[in-house]
């Protein structure tokens, strides 16, 4: 009996499973959402993206003033006087969907040149924090999206002609 019990019990948690989400979209989709981002949404974002520093101001100045050994008169010792560089990541990555939608949602727009631009712009500062960072990075296959887990990596001089490319076609575009 208990068997039974349990066979129906699943067989109408299946019949429900089956039919009762016929329109699971229509129901759970927010019609005050936004499906399209503006690209000056996008823009903001990237140049916050580049320009954003963890910590405060003098955290910006420490990692500046490093070359030139600058020491602070009003702080003890700091990482940065025994240089000590710390880690370095490909976070700027994640910069190049973002710019491929700028460019892709402005088509058409008066701003379409000032946003490619910009995009081409924060590719080249992404590329050259990096290289300047780690050396050799991943550079001819980066932005593809393939989900390639073994990029190419390449050299920095190949790094630096991408770069005074991408500046070259942001200086272009105004």
């Amino acid at each position: 009996m208990k068997t039974v019990k349990n066979s129906l019990i699943g067989m109408v948690l299946a019949v429900i499973a089956f039919y009762g989400c016929d329109n699971f979209d229509d129901i759970n989709t927010n019609p005050d959402t936004t499906t399209k981002v503006p690209s000056s949404m996008l823009c903001t974002n990237i140049l916050l993206q580049i320009t954003k520093y963890s910590g405060d101001a003098k955290a910006y100045i420490a990692d500046n003033a490093l070359p030139k050994y600058v020491a602070y008169a009003n702080e003890g010792k700091m990482a940065e006087q025994y240089n000590r560089l710390g880690r370095a990541g490909f976070g700027y990555y994640t910069i190049w969907p973002k710019a491929n939608d700028m460019v892709q949602y402005a088509l058409g727009d008066i701003y379409e040149d000032g946003y490619r631009g910009v995009a081409h712009f924060a590719r080249a500062y992404a590329l050259y924090d990096m290289t300047m960072r780690m050396g050799d990075i991943p550079c001819s296959e980066a932005g593809k999206g393939d989900a390639s887990f073994r990029p190419a990596y390449d050299t920095q001089e190949q790094v630096f002609i991408t770069i005074l490319n991408e500046l070259r076609e942001a200086a272009s575009c105004f």
